[in-house]
């Protein structure tokens, strides 16, 4: 607040708001501020010259097109969330939730934040695990 180049006038609204708050928060901290609520700072300090104006037309909307429609329910390719069914598979059998459960325990205990870690995080890490005949310990302290 004791910086000339706030009183500049492109700071002028921000200035004033701040001036406004720190009297209110002065008062409040001394015990002799008046009954007041939020929205006194914000009706007084709402009449502001600036005005948020995104890159946007206000006439747009967010909806596809009827070919952007059609080419989106046609694409059929993956990114790096899609995940193979089979990465979720050891021996033809799905890893259960409880595997996955025991293994952060495991994960957790070689000194592995678990918690840091998706479903499918883990049980990649169990896969790995069983691919190279290794405790889920065993595993994440060699390759984590």
């Amino acid at each position: 607040m004791s910086d000339t180049a706030i009183k500049q006038t492109y700071y002028k609204t921000i200035y004033n708001k701040a001036k406004q708050l720190q009297t209110k928060n002065n008062a409040a901290l001394n015990g002799t501020a008046a009954t007041s609520s939020s929205s006194d700072f914000e009706s007084s300090t709402s009449n502001s010259s600036t005005q948020n104006t995104p890159n946007v037309a206000p006439s747009s909307s967010a909806s596809l097109t009827s070919s952007e429609q059609k080419a989106a329910d046609a694409y059929k390719g993956s990114n790096e969330y899609t995940v193979n069914p089979k990465q979720n598979e050891i021996d033809g059998q799905s890893i259960t939730a409880a595997q996955v459960n025991t293994a952060r325990h495991e994960i957790s205990a070689a000194g592995i934040d678990s918690n840091a870690m998706s479903d499918q995080d883990v049980k990649n890490i169990i896969k790995g695990a069983h691919n190279n005949n290794e405790s889920v310990g065993q595993y994440v302290k060699e390759k984590y």
